[in-house]
């Protein structure tokens, strides 16, 4: 390698690979899930127990519960 280039590395004017790509898009895919996930848990933790109770679920399983909701959606 002449004069420090990295191999692989897009030079300028050269799209970055298809991998990159794809790494960043699943980046995202893991943020954008996470920011969901803390959205509905911060909004399920606002209940109060008597209607969380009602939706068959206790202060503890929030966080979990949050996840499968937001899982779900994806699903549908």
């Amino acid at each position: 390698m002449s004069g420090g280039a990295i191999s692989g590395a897009p030079h300028a004017g050269q799209a970055p690979s298809a991998s990159l790509w794809a790494t960043l898009s699943s980046a995202v895919r893991v943020f954008v899930k996470s920011v969901q996930t803390a959205k509905m848990a911060h909004a399920l933790a606002r209940l109060p127990d008597a209607q969380l109770k009602r939706m068959g679920i206790e202060r503890h399983e929030i966080f979990t519960h949050a996840e499968k909701l937001i899982a779900g959606a994806k699903n549908d």
